[in-house]
């Protein structure tokens, strides 16, 4: 639309995700349910002006609005930034999860 433009995106899932079922080296802080924020992305220009927060944080919202108070999300070992958005944000690290059964992701989560 006319001045509009799109920064990022992601996608929130509520309900159980069958990737979460088995964690490694950790474990999930409760067994409440939860919404779990998938394929975040944020235009290469946009990258490190804060829109990650600002998308955690209606992500965050959302939940809440849905009677949903912890988020997770899960990241590749390699994804140093993701992993930096997500701890400043107050996200903790819960352990390993594997996408697919056979993709290591390092999972975190955060109570809201």
């Amino acid at each position: 639309t006319d001045g509009e433009q799109i920064y990022g995106v992601y996608y929130l899932k509520f309900g159980d995700d069958p990737d979460y079922a088995v964690i490694e080296d950790g474990a999930w802080p409760d067994h409440e349910p939860y919404a779990v924020i998938h394929r975040m992305g944020i235009r290469a220009e946009n990258k490190g002006r804060g829109y990650a927060g600002i998308m955690f944080a209606a992500a965050a919202e959302k939940a809440k609005e849905k009677g949903v108070f912890e988020l997770r999300i899960d990241t590749h070992e390699k994804n140093l930034s993701m992993q930096r958005a997500v701890t400043k944000f107050g996200f903790v690290r819960c352990g390993r999860v594997y996408i697919g059964g056979t993709a290591p992701r390092i999972a975190f989560a955060k109570r809201l």
